[in-house]
């Protein structure tokens, strides 16, 4: 599941929206990735000039409805002219990669602006939330 939190301190999540259907008139300060099977565990971006989501999905011939097998998020530093994209699999895996944005291959129709931090380095993180004590 995503989480886009706006630099109004607004957030909106994939159980509230679809991707495209964000405002187009806020900014994004952070995208965030989870897995519904592992909570606690936050998959961050923040800091970036444009960020995107995108499901990755497989379909059989025995049946055609696409299953998805993926969900990544993905900030572009544009001074710096790379993507960077975090692949959380549905087994758990997680996948950081940069390549050139030059080689980002989906519509630009799914990329939100974002706000930069001037003098801030964008770094992707991942983030544990402590587990809670028991009583």
């Amino acid at each position: 599941m995503w989480t886009a939190n706006f630099e109004d301190g607004t957030s909106v999540n994939s159980k509230q929206k679809f991707w495209t259907q964000l405002p187009r008139d806020k900014k994004l300060s952070g995208l965030q990735l989870s897995h519904p099977l592992i909570p606690k565990m936050y998959l961050c971006l923040s800091g970036y000039d444009l960020y995107h989501f995108v499901q990755e999905a497989i379909a059989f011939l025995e049946n055609p409805a696409p299953n998805v097998v993926a969900e990544i998020i993905g900030a572009h530093d544009c001074k710096l002219g790379v993507v960077v994209e975090v692949r959380l699999e549905y087994t758990g895996n997680v996948k950081i990669t940069t390549y050139p944005v030059s080689k980002f291959k989906y519509s630009p129709e799914i990329l939100y602006e974002g706000k930069t931090v001037e003098g801030r380095t964008p770094r992707p993180s991942v983030s544990v939330a402590p587990a809670e004590s028991a009583a």
